[in-house]
């Protein structure tokens, strides 16, 4: 029960500094990068031209997602 109360108790406190802080706090400004969780190559079966794009930097995709469509204007007109 002595826990609580002081773990309450410091949070107010918490709160109450961050809140006055907000106040007056400047902006600081820093330079960084961040680097990618881990990097895979994708490849397809077929050669040919990206007409879009499903998917971009960053984002997560699953297994069997189509990222990019390619142009299949010429298997299209072959077909028929």
């Amino acid at each position: 029960m002595m826990n609580r109360k002081l773990t309450a108790t410091l949070c107010v406190i918490v709160s109450v500094q961050c809140f006055g802080l907000s106040r007056t706090a400047t902006a600081d400004e820093y330079e960084a990068f961040t680097e990618p969780y881990r990097r895979i190559q994708v490849s397809s079966s077929e050669m040919g031209v990206v007409t879009e794009l499903k998917a971009r930097e960053g984002d997560e995709v699953r297994e069997g997602q189509v990222l990019a469509q390619l142009d299949d204007a010429l298997l299209r007109k072959t077909l028929e």
